[in-house]
Parts: structure tokens; sequence; C-alpha cells
């Protein structure tokens, strides 16, 4: 142990006072202690600080004034820290005991490792495997866990190289905060974790997973997973991601066709949630193409640009106009219209001729009443089953200006950010003119 680094430990919590208890106690009962363990809440309306300053008066608690995420919760924290290394630990997990010993080894065995994961376990059995180390997928970004849903028998035993391992269990070497940078507070949550390793493996650091490190994780505790609000940022941080990270080409080339044939078989919460996402994603789009010549990934030509907005547009234009379906208008309109029911009976042998009976009373006795009525009620039957129909023509259209216009007021902003830019880099231009002026003035000794 005396070649370990030493720890902060950083908890952000969000409303989660009920697996705090268990959490904390495990961070405090551990063979290799940090040096100070952090509680991030980000206004928590369960008072959850009051829980954590009676019952553990020695973790030093950070309030927010509001719900930062879970990039900006964990930076008011990173900003702090001066331990070698930075301990970031979700409050819906129980660590064993070993777990911080375990997590810390790789950095002493090797300078080049920049960001170290957990095993994750669900709980329960704690045999069921949640995460050993994460791939994203492509062209699409979708995040895939190793392992999970998985019997643990040792499959993941080995410590591996990977694309991310999940931030809800995760160690990070102060020199990645210095060099690659805090975490991208332009996630809200979802894909920060993967971002922050991508960005840490362009800065020359391995990213691993280290599976002696193991920990229990009540997965989405605090978030509901499948909710509108789960979905609209799960797919926001993809998206994000993927547009800072991939190439331009393969953006173009293979996500957006990829995008659009997956979107055709989603329906309900996820496909409005996708349509908020991409809205999201092209709110922010300059903000992500001036990140991704911060952190010199390849430029994307203006030209590459207009195509994936473009493209984006369309893809948006499709999960929020949901698809036309013309059988359901038929099938509408066939129910629309009443058929007289012919009788039946379950006599035996004589329910056929009895049925006959009641038909041939029905049509002399009760036809001119009810014939008069079926006909008046299958008239207006169809005229509302058209007039929704009308009604939904017309919400199209109106959905379809909506988004024209509003493409154009995307347009209108984009040029007078450009303009604006160009205004500030002239009159910057202007003052070093100037200055240059003055200083040749006193050279010389002219006055003003």
């Amino acid at each position: 142990m005396a070649n370990l680094p030493g720890s902060t430990i950083i908890v952000l919590n969000y409303n989660g006072r009920a697996y705090l208890q268990a959490c904390l106690a495990a961070l405090l009962d551990q063979t290799y202690l940090p040096q100070e363990i952090l509680l991030v809440d980000n206004a928590s309306t369960d008072d959850s600080p009051a829980l954590v300053r009676e019952s553990f008066p020695t973790v030093k608690i950070i309030e927010n004034e509001r719900n930062l995420g879970y990039a900006g919760g964990n930076n008011a924290a990173l900003r702090q820290v001066d331990s070698e290394t930075a301990v970031l630990v979700n409050p819906d997990i129980v660590v064993a005991r070993d777990w911080l010993e375990n997590l810390l080894t790789p950095f002493a065995s090797d300078k080049t490792i920049g960001i170290v994961g957990s095993k994750l376990l669900y709980p329960g059995s704690q045999r069921q495997l949640q995460h050993a180390g994460g791939l994203i997928t492509h062209p699409q970004a979708m995040p895939a866990h190793r392992g999970m849903y998985e019997e643990d028998k040792g499959q993941f035993d080995e410590l591996a190289d990977v694309d991310f391992v999940t931030g809800a269990a995760i160690a990070v070497r102060r020199k990645v905060l210095e060099t690659a940078g805090l975490l991208d507070e332009g996630y809200f949550m979802y894909f920060e974790d993967a971002d922050w390793c991508a960005r840490a493996r362009r800065s020359g650091f391995r990213v691993v997973y280290a599976p002696w490190a193991t920990a229990v994780h009540d997965e989405s505790a605090i978030a509901v997973r499948g909710s509108p609000s789960y979905l609209r940022r799960f797919h926001s941080g993809r998206w994000r991601y993927l547009l800072k990270h991939f190439a331009p080409a393969e953006i173009i080339h293979e996500t957006l066709p990829a995008e659009a044939a997956w979107l055709e078989g989603i329906e309900g919460d996820e496909r409005r949630a996708l349509g908020w996402a991409y809205r999201d994603s092209l709110g922010d789009f300059p903000a992500i193409m001036a990140s991704r010549r911060e952190q010199d990934v390849e430029a994307i030509a203006q030209a590459d640009q207009a195509l994936i907005i473009a493209g984006m547009l369309d893809l948006r234009r499709t999960a929020l106009l949901w698809p036309e379906k013309p059988s359901q208008w038929q099938e509408l309109m066939e129910a629309s219209q009443l058929e007289p029911r012919p009788f039946s009976s379950s006599v035996p042998a004589l329910g056929p001729l009895i049925a006959r009976l009641r038909d041939l009373w029905a049509s002399a006795a009760a036809k001119p009443y009810t014939g008069a009525l079926n006909a008046q009620q299958n008239a207006f039957n169809l005229a509302v089953a058209q007039e929704l129909r009308a009604i939904e023509s017309r919400l199209r259209a109106f959905a379809d200006v909506w988004m024209r216009q509003e493409e154009e007021r995307r347009e209108l902003t984009r040029e007078i950010a450009t303009i604006q830019q160009e205004l500030d880099k002239a009159n910057r231009s202007l003052s070093r003119i100037e200055s240059r002026i003055r200083n040749l003035k006193e050279q010389n000794g002219e006055d003003d």
C-alpha cells in the first residue's frame, strides 16, 4: 500500500438520502483510506446534507445552489482536489472493503494509466454483472457495457483497456485533469464519463477496467431509467459525444443513415425524446464544433457541417412528425360504419329456425325505425373520422411550417453570431492598431 497514490473521494448527491448511509459507511471502512471524502449536494430537497452532518461529521459537504448535473456537480469538487487522484462515486453505490485499494493499484504500476473503473454488480445475489468496462459502438455511439446481465464467473477478471468506464465509481489521475481538463458541463447526465475517457486517451493516457475493485450499484435509483427525461438526456449526451469525437465522414455517410433507419422502428416516449435530443444537439452545435477545435479533434469543414445539420433536421422532423399510417385511417373508416347484427340461438336443432324468425320479425317491426338511426349514426361517425384526418393533416402542415421557421431562425442566429465574431475580431485589430500608433507617437515624442 505504500506506493498507492493519495485520493480524494467525491460523492455526488441529488436526493439520495436513502442510499447515503450505506454508501458513506462503506467508504469510511476501507482497507486503504482516502485523504478526504467530499459530499457534493446538487440542491437536494430530502435533507441529505443534514443526515451527513449528523451521521458522518468527518465528511466535508459542498452545497450547490441548484442541480448542476453530474459534470457540473463533480467539477465543483474537482476544482478543490489537490491529491494525486480523484475518485468519483454515486450515492447508490456500496463498495467492497478493499475497493479503493484495488481501484488505485493500477496507478502505482503504470504512469500512463489515467482513468480506472470498477467492476459493478447488480444488488440482490451480487453475482450478476452490470459493468466490466464499456465500449462505444459505431456508427451511432451506443454504449455497450461488457458482461451486462451475465453471471460473474470470473470471465472479466483481468485488467483491460476499454473505451470507457462508468462514472458511477471511477478514479482519475490529477494529471488527466491538468491535460484533458475537467468534465464537460455541456452534458447534464450520461456520456460525460465516456467523453472524459476519450479526451484522456487523446492526451496520451490509458483508460482501464480494474476487476478486483468491486461494488454493488443500485442502478438508476436516482434517475428513472426509461422515463422521458432520462431518454432525452441519454440521447442528447449520445449525440454530443459523437459530434465531438466521430470523424465527419462517418457522421455523414454512416451515422445519419443508420440513425434514420433505426428511428423508423422507434415509437412513443423514446421517439419524442429523440426529437428533443436532436433539437438540443442542434442548439449546441456551434459550441460542440468549438470544442472539437480546442481538443485538436479533426475539424469539420463548413460544407460538412451544413450536411450534418441538414441530416439532423431531417431526423428531428421524422421524430416529431409521427409516421403517417394510411391503413389506420382505413380501419377507422370501416369501424365507423354500423352494420345490423344477425340474431343467433344456442337452442339445439331449432336454433337456426328461431334465429331466422327473429331476423324476419326485426326486419318487419324494427328496421323502419332503426335503419334511419343507423344511417344517421353512420353519417356522423364518417364525418368525425374525416374531420380527425383533416385535423391531423393541418397539424402536420403547422408542424412543418413551425420547424422551417425554427430552422430559419437558427440559421439567422448563426449568421448573427458569425457577424459578431467578425466584429470582435475587427475591434481587436483596431485596438492593436491604435496601440501601435500610440507607441509610435510616444517614441517620436508626439502628443495624441
